[in-house]
């Protein structure tokens, strides 16, 4: 009797590669099918490549035995799907062990590195080399990869990360390895600094795709400035949303703000802010502090229907000009103050010195989560955000740094769409949201990121109890309709969960078509990642 084909590949994988770098316990690849989405799906077993060439060989023997791989740099992508792939019966290849930083350019402002490198990795070596340089940073946890995030077109604090990459190393489907742009040319000294090279331009072919396994590229850094200091804009009434949204927009849309501003409804701001203020209270004596008694404190320290965050850097004369502009621009119903870290610091030290004072009691509780968002101007990543997805779906909120809410009964799903820069666009979003999510009885969690002059996407969730099966199939359906009528208006997701691939990837559609027959270019076998972005 011949061997299964996966048992033979395991074989194989544990030859070519150490037998520590293959995992097909059980109770190990439970971790992974477990996610915060609540999709199902099986996975046999996971590799773990340390090099390109350990993947090369990887892809090899994936080929001589017909057995489907599913890459992840880190599985940090909650609420889209984690670790799972679109279809079961893939291997999962997880980069994780290929976490080495190749190189930093201070004049090229890049760095070179592999996709098991993490925020918190690539943020803190910068720190450490005391180099005059910022990582654009996500507010997701500082432990995703930066490179699987930005291949995935990740919206960063300051701008999308999709034009970040540079130089792309890849192991196509075939075992190959490609070189993008000019990297191709061994002695070339500008790949990473003018990303186009000769010919065309395939870089893009390798976002949200099928093709090949990215093992390697340059990032974009962004050079450090003088000031760092964050607007923070709220309104009360959810009346004056509309409004609100076009005011910011109209700093965006003119140039006047260069990143993106980043819009939170009450939901999202509470769910990121009570856990923080939930554990000063707990170090101030209190063991159990009520979530009503955080949310008076919010309220009294005038956080309503919608709070913004815009980053301002430069120097201190420009850092004033874009204050002075920030006010102009906004309407009256509009609460605006300004915070850096030295505000943030003498803020803190009269805290201290007046515990006594109610309202620097308040400010107290609040700051440590003002102190955690400010840092994502200054290019800090945090975990703290991780936090909101066990607050927001009731969970104990674990004591270890190092959270995985796929390990727990948190459940989350997003809806990602990109719209048109518009109130009253951001106005029906929101309230078809609202009207969906309560009528299942979810609290609707919505971020409006103001991406550049045109765009602005939605961040939009839910939260749920996993191990509640009526409540997860309730959650699952809230999202495919308000999914279902966000597409109506014309208002697409810019991301696809696993679950979701079939609903937009349709046979008679020429773009699909065409991304199929590249299917056979690159990968003819179909090993990579078969149904991701693809029809096959």
């Amino acid at each position: 009797m011949s061997e299964p084909p996966l048992d033979a590949a395991v074989r194989e994988w544990a030859a070519v590669l150490a037998p520590e770098q293959v995992c097909n316990d059980v109770d190990r690849l439970r971790e992974y099918e477990a996610n915060v989405t609540a999709i199902q799906r099986k996975i046999p077993c996971v590799v773990y490549p340390m090099s390109t060439a350990d993947v090369v060989e990887v892809v090899k023997v994936a080929n001589r035995y017909r057995v489907p791989l599913y890459p992840i740099s880190r599985g940090m992508n909650w609420g889209i799907g984690s670790r799972v792939p679109p279809v079961s019966g893939c291997a999962v290849v997880d980069l994780q062990r290929m976490d080495r930083i190749h190189e930093v350019s201070t004049v090229g402002q890049y760095a070179i590195v592999e996709p098991g490198v993490t925020q918190r990795q690539l943020a803190d070596h910068l720190r450490e080399q005391d180099l005059p340089l910022l990582l654009n940073v996500t507010g997701s946890g500082s432990g995703g990869s930066v490179i699987g995030n930005a291949l995935e077109r990740g919206i960063g604090y300051f701008s999308t990360r999709a034009d970040a990459l540079s130089g792309l190393e890849i192991v196509l489907g075939t075992g190959e390895v490609l070189q993008t742009g000019f990297g191709h040319y061994s002695d070339c000294t500008t790949t990473h600094v003018y990303r186009y090279g000769h010919g065309p331009g395939l870089d893009a072919l390798f976002f949200q795709s099928n093709f090949g396994i990215v093992t390697r590229a340059g990032v974009d850094l962004m050079p450090r400035q003088d000031i760092y200091r964050a607007a923070i804009l709220r309104i009360v009434n959810e009346r004056d949303f509309a409004g609100f949204v076009d005011a910011v927009a109209s700093l965006r849309n003119r140039d006047i703000v260069p990143g993106v501003i980043h819009i939170g409804n009450w939901h999202r701001t509470e769910c990121v802010v009570g856990p923080l203020a939930r554990r000063h209270l707990q170090a101030q004596g209190i063991p159990n502090p009520d979530v009503a008694q955080i949310e008076s404190f919010m309220k009294q320290e005038g956080y309503g229907a919608w709070s913004a965050m815009i980053g301002l850097s430069g120097s201190g004369l420009q850092v004033k000009t874009l204050q002075k502009e920030i006010r102009r621009a906004m309407p009256a119903f509009v609460d605006t103050i300004f915070v850096d870290d030295k505000r943030l610091g003498l803020l803190e030290r009269l805290c201290r010195w007046f515990p006594f004072v109610p309202s620097l009691s308040r400010k107290r509780a609040l700051l440590p989560a003002i102190k955690e968002l400010h840092g994502l101007s200054v290019g800090r990543p945090t975990n703290e955000t991780v936090k909101s997805v066990y607050w927001s779906a009731g969970q104990e909120i674990p004591e270890s740094e190092e959270m995985n809410p796929d390990l727990g009964n948190s459940g989350m799903i997003y809806v990602l769409p990109m719209l048109p820069m518009e109130g009253r666009v951001a106005r029906e979003v929101v309230g078809e949201t609202t009207r969906i999510f309560m009528a299942h009885d979810f609290t609707p969690y919505i971020t409006i990121n103001l991406i550049d002059r045109k765009i602005m996407e939605a961040v939009i969730n839910l939260s749920f109890d996993r191990s509640d099966a009526v409540r997860t199939q309730d959650a699952i359906e809230a999202v495919r309709e308000l999914t279902s009528v966000l597409r109506h208006r014309g208002w697409y997701p810019y991301r696809l969960r696993p679950d979701e691939m079939d609903d937009f990837i349709t046979e008679n559609d020429p773009f699909w078509q065409t991304a199929r027959k590249l299917k056979a270019v690159f990968d003819p076998h179909h090993i990579i990642a078969p149904g991701r972005y693809n029809l096959v």
